[in-house]
């Protein structure tokens, strides 16, 4: 269910983009393995992630934990008013009563790398086939499911807005 109040996702500019993530936005990750449960959403396939006793993301000094994955296609932000072909939304909460925070990752085809195809490909076929309808679930075997695999080691953008799913009125990083 999308909020229509809210101020997220965001068109992407890099021509809007202003200031720098000098010590304000300081995003370090290292997810473990994890089993992959697939659920079938009317707008996103739903993912569930194991977790471990290491919090595997610290951002601004503050641990959190993997709380949800969505897969959505087309992707929910646009890029300079261009959609991507899919877009990874990984939530994740902290123990500290900050805001949620979700790291989105944008898929394209055109950068197609041969692990993140792979696992998407089984991912979409395991769904289509072993769940085809809203809210069925499936269990998809996938050696070594590791959310490494998406997240780059590159620049991001980072900003504060509303939720763009229940709860609506959730401030969200």
């Amino acid at each position: 269910m999308s909020c229509s109040n809210s101020n997220s996702p965001v068109d992407i500019q890099i021509s809007k983009i202003s200031g720098k993530c000098d010590m304000k936005c300081d995003y370090k990750f290292n997810y473990s393995s994890s089993s992959c449960i697939a659920t079938h959403q009317s707008s996103y396939i739903s993912l569930s992630y194991d977790s471990s006793s290491l919090s595997p993301v610290i951002y601004n000094s503050i641990k959190y934990n993997v709380s949800k994955i969505k897969l959505y296609s087309p992707s929910i932000h646009t890029f300079s008013a261009n959609s991507a072909a899919a877009e990874l939304v990984i939530e994740h909460t902290s123990s500290q009563g900050t805001n949620p925070l979700y790291v989105c990752v944008p898929i394209s085809k055109r950068d197609v790398n041969s692990d993140v195809s792979s696992v998407l490909g089984k991912i979409i076929n395991g769904v289509s086939q072993n769940a085809p309808s809203d809210g069925e679930t499936t269990t998809i075997s996938i050696e070594n499911f590791n959310l490494n695999t998406f997240v780059p080691f590159k620049p991001f953008f980072s900003y504060t807005a509303n939720n763009f799913s229940v709860p609506c009125d959730q401030k969200v990083d």
